[in-house]
């Protein structure tokens, strides 16, 4: 029974669903676009090719290869551009040769002999210590350091090679030692000359000295400047 003073109700109307209460409006109506926090885009900045950050404590980086190169490389020595730490030269060990009359002339008929495989490998790395043209069979001289290329046979293709290539019979002898004149080693000198003359074209390029003066963390890879 209803309490006293209450209005009566029928039966069936508390039968019927109560109405929900009213539904705040869509959240989608009440949020608002998030702001573009994204910085601009900077027309006057660097070339696509260059990976930089935008300017912070990190470090940028070139196309040829600027990179984060704030502490040296093991092993590595002064080279181009080292003394600001933004390249080290590939071209910075030392090669010992010690030129001679003898080794410029054996540098020039080594690639001649026409030799293969581990003879030609033993005409590269020999040193000619000694040519005796006035002997009968003509006798070379040669210092070998590598024990696998001081085999008979390889000693024997060298000896008919170089016999075919003068025209006059010779007699090759070989002894152990470290070679400080062949014509492995001169190849190898050319070689770092030219690494070192197109690290010194790249490093002393105006555009890359801009480059490097407007990112001043920038470095330049070890290994990304070759020769043309």
């Amino acid at each position: 029974a209803a309490p006293a003073g209450a209005p009566a109700t029928r039966f069936s109307d508390r039968l019927r669903p109560r109405a929900a209460p009213p539904v705040a409006a869509r959240a989608e109506a009440d949020v608002e676009e998030p702001e573009d926090l994204s910085p601009p885009h900077d027309d006057d900045g660097p070339p696509p090719w260059m990976d930089v950050p935008p300017p912070s404590d990190e470090e940028a980086s070139i196309g040829m290869g600027l990179s984060d190169m704030d502490d040296p490389m093991p092993g590595s020595g002064s080279g181009a551009g080292d003394a600001d730490g933004i390249y080290v030269s590939t071209a910075i060990e030392e090669v010992a040769l010690v030129p001679t009359a003898l080794g410029e002339r054996w540098h020039a008929l080594a690639p001649q002999l026409g030799l293969n495989a581990l003879a030609r490998e033993l005409a590269l790395q020999a040193e000619c210590l000694e040519i005796d043209e006035a002997a009968e069979p003509q006798r070379w001289r040669f210092r070998v350091e590598r024990e696998s290329l001081r085999q008979p046979g390889l000693q024997d293709k060298l000896q008919a090679a170089l016999t075919a290539l003068i025209g006059k019979p010779t007699r090759v002898e070989i002894e152990a030692g470290r070679a400080t004149d062949s014509p492995a080693l001169r190849d190898t000198m050319a070689v770092r000359a030219r690494q070192r003359q197109a690290e010194a074209i790249i490093l002393e390029d105006p555009e890359v000295q801009q480059l490097l003066a407007q990112f001043k963390t920038a470095r330049i890879l070890p290994g990304s400047i070759k020769p043309a």
